[in-house]
């Protein structure tokens, strides 16, 4: 049990969303407090977390099976929803400050497999080049283009 009064890095993540809505305007003051106040179900102590752990060779392979065991928790939570994969895409010209395509790939068969394919975008801001040849050079427009997601990029 937690006895310290440092905030969770969970909590952390969740507060820094909610001020981040705010100061947007997506949420009025009592939106936040109330969300501040009631962290809900995924906050609550002693709550057994799930994760999925494969091994392979594979990497969309592996992606894959690791989402399939959540396959009923995902697509009840995106409903009828866009999906949005934000991959990480620090650097555009070196492979590993990024999100292999295959990882994607593994993600966009994933929600193919639970019929959640129709409507998903692969967002990113590149830190230190231009967005769109970050998604060249790592393939992700032709993953993109394979299963119909669509590219999207956010200008600083």
């Amino acid at each position: 049990m937690r006895h310290s009064t440092c905030p969770s890095r969970r909590m952390f993540l969740k507060g820094t969303a909610i001020g981040g809505l705010a100061a947007m305007g997506g949420l009025s003051w009592p939106d936040v407090a109330h969300a501040a106040e009631n962290p809900g179900p995924a906050a609550a102590v002693g709550e057994a977390t799930r994760v999925g752990l494969t091994t392979g060779s594979e990497r969309a392979d592996m992606t894959f099976r690791a989402l399939k065991d959540f396959s009923k928790e995902v697509a009840a939570a995106i409903g009828q929803r866009r999906v949005v994969i934000k991959p990480n895409n620090v650097a555009i010209d070196n492979q590993l400050a990024a999100t292999h395509a295959d990882c994607i790939e593994g993600i966009l068969e994933f929600l193919k497999s639970i019929g959640k394919i129709d409507n998903v975008a692969i967002a990113e801001s590149a830190a230190n080049g231009p967005t769109l040849e970050g998604f060249s050079n790592y393939k992700y427009d032709k993953v993109a283009a394979k299963y119909g997601a669509k590219l999207v990029l956010r200008h600083p």
